[in-house]
């Protein structure tokens, strides 16, 4: 009889203890591996993103923000105002000497002589006696026909005005300021009866005429005043 037969065969048939349970703090084989499975996933992801960052050589420096400067308005630009240039009128009244210049004012076309109905003019009224008028000529052509017409219809002879010096009161001459010549004078009596005296300005192309009841006296008054206050002012 075999002794060893029997016992190995208890050996065979023998019932594998049951494993033991375990405790409340102790992890099971799989919650170790799967948490180090997660431990390595992160480790990985890590080491990727460190070597993506550091790819190409030196990390690049942060760049500072751009500050544009602000934009200045510039100031704004002020125009200057326009302004409507004087009036014939307005410009003859400005040339009259200050001594009767507030007596002046503009000459209505009906009042105007026949030949300068649409020139310029004004009319002063220097005193009582005496009205002086002003035309603002085109040009010298027309300004020195009228001055020659008058001189041809009363058949003016080439002397002075000077009523001292001339008691018939009818010359046709130049005149001077200082040593220039200005323009051109004449004076004679019309058939209204009236003492006129009548001049150019041969740098301003004006005409002047002043008039007056005839008179010894008048002609005296108007060609002083002729002298002192016909000349505008340059």
């Amino acid at each position: 009889m075999n002794d060893e037969a029997p016992f190995d065969d208890m050996a065979q048939r023998r019932p594998m203890p049951p494993m033991a349970d375990p405790g409340p703090g102790s992890k099971s084989p799989r919650v170790l591996i799967g948490a180090g499975v997660a431990v390595g996933v992160v480790t990985l992801v890590a080491v990727l993103a460190l070597a993506l960052s550091g790819a190409g050589g030196k990390a690049k420096p942060a760049v500072a923000p751009t500050t544009r400067p602000r934009a200045t308005s510039a100031p704004p630009t002020t125009l200057p105002a326009t302004t409507s240039p004087p009036s014939p009128e307005a410009s003859l009244i400005a040339r009259v000497p200050t001594s009767y210049r507030a007596t002046c004012k503009v000459l209505a076309d009906q009042d105007k002589r026949n030949d300068f109905r649409n020139i310029p003019a004004i009319t002063c009224d220097p005193s009582e006696t005496v009205a002086v008028f002003f035309y603002q000529l085109p040009n010298p052509t027309v300004m020195n026909n009228e001055y020659h017409a008058l001189v041809s219809a009363n058949n003016l002879p080439d002397t002075t005005c000077d009523p001292s010096r001339n008691a018939g009161f009818r010359a046709a001459s130049t005149y001077t300021t200082g040593s220039t010549e200005r323009g051109k004078a004449l004076c004679y009596v019309g058939t209204d009866h009236s003492a006129r005296m009548e001049w150019t300005d041969d740098a301003l192309d004006t005409y002047g005429s002043i008039a007056a009841d005839d008179s010894a006296a008048n002609r005296r008054a108007i060609y002083q005043f002729w002298v002192d206050n016909g000349a505008l002012l340059r």
